[in-house]
């Protein structure tokens, strides 16, 4: 959340969702804590912590298109 709010023009962070993509381009690992939302394998954050086993690595595979951001202005909604 830090990194986020250090960028320009942003003013504060209110929510971050991790996801486990596995299969396919992705590894066949699943994280060991629980999933909030079990068909989009959201994880279910511990003080807005992700744990890992200690043989896993996390990464960001795809920027690209795995990062997604919402923003909001006063009225609007973009994506």
């Amino acid at each position: 959340m830090r990194e986020i709010g250090a960028i320009g023009g942003v003013v504060n962070v209110t929510d971050i969702r991790v996801f486990n993509k596995i299969g396919g381009n992705y590894s066949s690992s699943e994280v060991s804590q629980i999933y909030k939302d079990i068909p989009t394998k959201e994880i279910q954050q511990i003080d807005m912590t992700v744990f890992m086993q200690s043989n896993q690595i996390f990464q960001i595979r795809f920027p690209n298109s795995d990062i997604r951001v919402r923003t909001k202005a006063l009225g609007t909604t973009t994506y």
